[in-house]
């Protein structure tokens, strides 16, 4: 008898010394490669890498997020992977609750535990227009996000909850932002910095000062001013002094002045 131990990407054999040793071991590394592949033309027409001309782009940035205490390999924790490949259904089969397959060119998914007879019986089976593929959080991801739900620092993956829960600060995605180049994160908190200042001359000013890397900001703002006409409400609470001010007795910008509760 023998018992293995895999951890942190080491392979353990011991054998019973009690019954004897190991005396041939057959084993297949297996190595793993990852390869980005772009599209040799951006949404914005611009071209890559063309030999024939020279032209090319010498350096990409790649803005994204990995799982926490990857090693590489084909498991990522709190995520599933499913590559869409859907089996054909087949008879005298096992199926468990859940198991999508592919009938006369319509997927379908298993609605109880069953064992397949001879004939498709469509009364277990439920069919489905689509399903996600790619990499997908799984149940314990999925209950983790609502304790971040309204917390600004962290990244969902799921665009409906971004959606809501930072719109909750009245925040939504902007273009200018994304032009720029600013993760979802970093948008969020400098939209919320500029909230007490919206809608005014300083919060442009901080965007245009902001430091981008191989970015030059230029933007054009013109201020609009409105004037009151009138109130509406219950404006007879709202008890108001005005006092003419002399330009000409001025010495200071801006100029202070103190005013008090008797008659000078």
């Amino acid at each position: 008898t023998y018992k293995m131990s895999r951890q942190d990407g080491e392979f353990e054999l011991y054998s019973n010394p009690t019954e004897g040793g190991i005396y041939f071991v057959n084993t297949k590394l297996i190595q793993y490669e990852h390869v980005l592949v772009f599209n040799n033309i951006t949404k914005f027409n611009d071209v890559i890498y063309q030999p024939g001309l020279g032209n090319r782009q010498h350096r990409l940035r790649l803005v994204g997020y990995k799982t926490g205490g990857w090693d590489g390999s084909l498991t990522a924790e709190g995520f599933i992977y499913n590559d869409g490949d859907v089996p054909l259904w087949i008879a005298n089969t096992n199926y468990v609750r859940g198991d999508i397959v592919k009938f006369r060119d319509k997927l379908y998914t298993s609605l109880i535990n069953q064992t397949s007879t001879s004939t498709f019986v469509y009364e277990n089976w439920a069919q489905t227009d689509s399903f996600k593929i790619g990499l997908l959080p799984n149940f314990d991801t999925l209950g983790k996000n609502f304790e971040s739900f309204y917390d600004v620092n962290a990244v969902n993956l799921e665009s409906e909850t971004d959606k809501y829960g930072k719109g909750s600060i009245g925040y939504q995605n902007r273009d200018y932002f994304n032009q720029i180049g600013l993760d979802d994160v970093s948008q969020v908190k400098f939209y919320q910095g500029m909230l007490q200042e919206k809608g005014t001359k300083n919060s442009i000013d901080k965007l245009i000062r902001s430091k981008f890397d191989q970015i030059s900001s230029d933007i054009n703002f013109y201020e609009e001013w409105a004037i009151r006409n009138a109130e509406y409400g219950a404006t007879d609470l709202n008890s108001r002094v005005e006092i003419l001010l002399d330009e000409e007795g001025f010495v200071d910008n801006p100029q202070p002045i103190t005013v008090y509760n008797t008659i000078q």
